[in-house]
């Protein structure tokens, strides 16, 4: 009995040795295989890691190379001045598996700015310890786009105001021709508003906010309008007012009748509106500065022809307010030009010059018949200018206005303004570039 138990007792003890290292061989295994599992999440979240920051150097050096690619603005370099930066920032196309691509397109994202420049960087992502749970390495890209932030150089067309919808109108049938550019300084989604079927042709036409063409279709802008441009600034805000002369007030200020010729002089001051009536009458101003005190120049009547050389039309306020404008109600050949540089006449260049203390939102109206010739600058800052004239420029044409519309087909050119006239250049091109997407 007593060697029985013995041998029970020995076996008993051998089963529960064996049952122990049985599960001892279960516990090893199942923790060999979870590490494996830790080390390869670990090791997924840390390559992940790693891709996130390679995929933020790709796009810093994306930008820069759009940015590089839009500064250098030259079809024979751009891409080489992309991918220099693009080197800068370690991706060296071609390297590595790396690749670099920059191209340039005359339409950008939006439709709105020309001239952008893409950089493109790509590469397989680099990969250390995901590759244990069988997961392969992605391809990483990051692309920008970038247009050279230029403002018109040379401009003759402002539209000052910063927030107007339509600041700048196309009504009808209208085709602009200008040897120089436009300028839109309004954020408005319709800052350059075309109703009808309109065109306009210039060295740049540049807008803070955006274009409206109604239709969409046709109503053709060349080149391309540059949306999101940056404002043009006012190159005669500073310019000081004229002082108005002394002694009394012209007089006749009211000229009527039929196939008359009415002969002025200048250095006066109208204090009254100046207003013509007639029909098919010659006006001709002899050259120097003409001063309206409160006052506008008026012409009501049809067949009007204004002829002056070297002549400034000035409309300020003894008061402070009250400052007067021009109006044109009938069919007018002006042929009207500014005093040259070095005339002695105080604002040489100008043939209409408005007094910034003029009520914001007033009304200005200029006809031009199709043989009308201004030379010179036509300056009503806080006004709204109608600007119906067809003729065309011999050679120095600005108009800066609050807002403009053109109901006319004139053609405009600004040679002349600088060198013989002594105007301020409107705008300028910058050296900087912008990125678009």
């Amino acid at each position: 009995m007593h060697r029985l138990l013995s041998r029970l007792s020995a076996a008993l003890r051998h089963s529960r040795f064996r049952r122990l290292r049985d599960e001892n061989g279960s516990v090893l295994f199942v923790s060999a295989a979870a590490m494996l599992v830790l080390c390869g999440v670990t090791g997924l979240g840390v390559d992940v890691g790693m891709w996130y920051r390679t995929k933020r150097a790709m796009q810093n050096a994306a930008d820069s190379a759009a940015m590089a690619a839009a500064l250098d603005n030259s079809a024979a370099t751009y891409q080489a001045a992309g991918k220099a930066v693009a080197a800068q920032y370690g991706f060296v196309d071609g390297s590595g598996g790396v690749n670099v691509a920059v191209a340039n397109a005359q339409s950008c994202p939006g439709g709105g700015t020309s001239n952008c420049y893409t950089a493109t960087v790509s590469q397989q992502a680099p990969q250390y310890f995901s590759q244990v749970l069988g997961i392969a390495a992605p391809t990483l890209s990051a692309s920008a786009t970038a247009s050279p932030a230029t403002t018109g150089a040379n401009d003759c067309v402002l539209a000052l105001n910063p927030t107007a919808s339509s600041a700048v109108l196309l009504n009808g049938t209208v085709s602009i021709n200008l040897s120089c550019g436009l300028a839109v300084n309004s954020s408005s989604s319709q800052a350059l508003l075309m109703n009808g079927t309109n065109s306009i042709t210039a060295t740049s036409v540049d807008v803070v906010g955006n274009v409206l063409r109604n239709p969409s279709a046709g109503n053709p802008i060349t080149p391309a309008a540059t949306t999101g441009a940056a404002s043009t600034p006012d190159p005669y805000a500073g310019l000081a007012v004229p002082s108005l002369p002394g002694g009394g007030c012209a007089s006749p200020t009211s000229y009527n009748g039929a196939n008359q010729t009415w002969n002025l002089s200048a250095g006066v001051k109208y204090c009254s509106n100046l207003t013509f009536n007639g029909a098919n009458d010659t006006v001709n101003f002899a050259p120097g500065t003409y001063y309206f005190d409160r006052a506008s120049l008026v012409v009501n009547g049809s067949g009007i022809t204004l002829n002056g050389t070297g002549v400034t039309f000035v409309f300020t306020t003894s008061t402070g307010s009250g400052v007067g404008g021009l109006t044109m109600n009938g069919q007018v050949t002006a042929n009207l030009s500014a005093p040259t540089a070095g005339s002695g006449q105080p604002l040489p260049g100008f043939v209409f010059y408005q007094d910034r203390r003029a009520s914001a939102g007033g009304n200005v109206t200029f006809n031009g018949n199709p043989s009308s010739q201004v030379t010179g600058a036509l300056y009503f800052p806080s006004q709204k200018l109608t600007f119906n004239g067809q003729g065309t420029s011999t050679g120095c044409t600005q108009i800066i206005a609050d807002t403009i519309t053109f109901n006319g087909t004139p053609h405009l050119a600004t040679s002349t303004c600088v060198s013989a006239y002594g105007l301020s250049t409107i705008g300028g091109t910058s050296s900087g570039a912008k990125l678009v997407r």
